[in-house]
């Protein structure tokens, strides 16, 4: 590190910021919104992933919170959770109709690859690519993961 002056600040500015998100009063659900930010600004993932947690497990809160936090907390870059993990907190927000249904797709099939279950992972990603709920760049992430995986998208109209 070139200048590790310039680091601690950063991380003083850091260690500011969240506590300053942490010591301001409000209802629930702006508490809610003010933990996802400060998880958000957190440097370690399992401390991202503990705060995401307790908003999950808050039942106080309104559903999509919740459900928004545990698809974070299943999505923090370099999570300490492991990939069957990831999955049980995914599963719940896979309902049809649920707010983050195709995104909790996703990232299922993600966390199959990590567990080398291709065969469910490029099932789950054919499914996307016809799912009239997923957004045309959904679409083309799931296409990109089947092209890598070494399949061939199958499209709607069989192209």
């Amino acid at each position: 590190m070139s200048n590790p002056e310039s680091f601690i600040e950063e991380v003083t500015e850091e260690v500011r910021r969240i506590a300053a998100l942490d010591a301001i009063e409000t209802d629930s659900e702006v508490s809610a919104v003010l933990g996802l930010i400060a998880a958000a600004d957190e440097s370690e993932p399992a401390q991202a992933t503990e705060r995401l947690a307790a908003i999950a497990a808050d039942s106080s809160l309104p559903q999509l919170y919740r459900d928004l936090a545990a698809f974070k907390q299943a999505s923090v870059e370099n999570s300490p959770l492991a990939a069957e993990d990831r999955i049980a907190l995914l599963e719940p927000l896979t309902v049809p109709g649920g707010a983050f249904r195709v995104l909790a797709e996703e990232q299922i099939a993600i966390a199959e690859v990590e567990q080398g279950n291709n065969d469910a992972a490029l099932e789950r990603l054919q499914a996307l690519i016809v799912d009239t709920e997923a957004s045309q760049g959904l679409r083309q992430r799931a296409s990109q993961l089947i092209v890598a995986l070494g399949a061939v998208p199958q499209t709607p109209n069989g192209i």
